[in-house]
């Protein structure tokens, strides 16, 4: 976890991050949490390239645990590199269980999806922390 200051207008900024070994070049590689502005984004990126995606977004199906896949649209980021969560990403992070598993499934334009599991080891002091810097609501 890092923590700095916005040279803009001075407001904290926080992010975090756990990685996991891709199975390809283009296999998602980071899961990141961050709080820019007090706007909390969570992100899945590559070490390789999804830029051939469409503009509209990229499938992707993660799925927390044993709970049902959740199948979605994610935003394209950074060049093509990473992808932002297109919903309430408070409420997702609030709902992984410390010590957990997010298994991802990335439909970059190819018949099979790149797949990686992140373990969510430490995700209770991420969140207590994110809570207070980012002033997430109260749940």
């Amino acid at each position: 976890m890092s923590e700095t200051t916005s040279p803009v207008d001075y407001k904290p900024q926080i992010a975090a991050q756990t990685t996991a070994r891709a199975t390809s070049k283009d296999g998602p590689s980071s899961l990141a949490i961050h709080c820019r502005a007090n706007r909390t984004e969570l992100m899945l990126s590559t070490t390789g390239s999804w830029s051939k995606t469409p503009a509209t977004g990229v499938k992707v199906v993660y799925q927390i645990d044993d709970q049902p896949p959740v199948d979605q649209r994610w935003r394209v980021a950074e060049g093509g590199r990473s992808l932002a969560f297109p919903g309430d990403a408070v409420r997702l992070i609030r709902s992984m269980p410390d010590g957990g598993r997010l298994l991802v499934k990335v439909y970059a334009g190819t018949a099979s999806p790149y797949e990686n599991t992140f373990e969510l080891a430490g995700l209770d002091a991420v969140r207590r922390r994110f809570a207070q810097v980012c002033t997430w609501p109260p749940h």
